[in-house]
């Protein structure tokens, strides 16, 4: 397996942005979605996205969700 710094040596500035906005958006949500509940939680999270995507462009919303679903299945430590 290559290791993490290889991996980001190659990967693209918006691409490091990207999944780094992914890694505050999803503990974010999971806090959201806690205090006000879901449906109030996932309006608030498309709205989130769609205020960030003006900085990083068309299509960042399907990105940044493929990235959100990493995190949540790989770095976060589900109970």
């Amino acid at each position: 397996m290559d290791s993490p710094l290889i991996l980001f040596l190659f990967m693209s500035d918006r691409e490091i942005l990207e999944k780094a906005e992914a890694r505050v958006l999803v503990p974010s949500y999971y806090a959201t979605v806690e205090k006000v509940g879901k449906k109030e939680a996932a309006l608030w999270l498309m709205k989130r996205i769609r205020d960030i995507e003006r900085h990083y462009g068309m299509g960042f919303e399907r990105r940044v969700r493929t990235y959100m679903r990493e995190v949540d299945e790989q770095e976060l430590l589900n109970d």
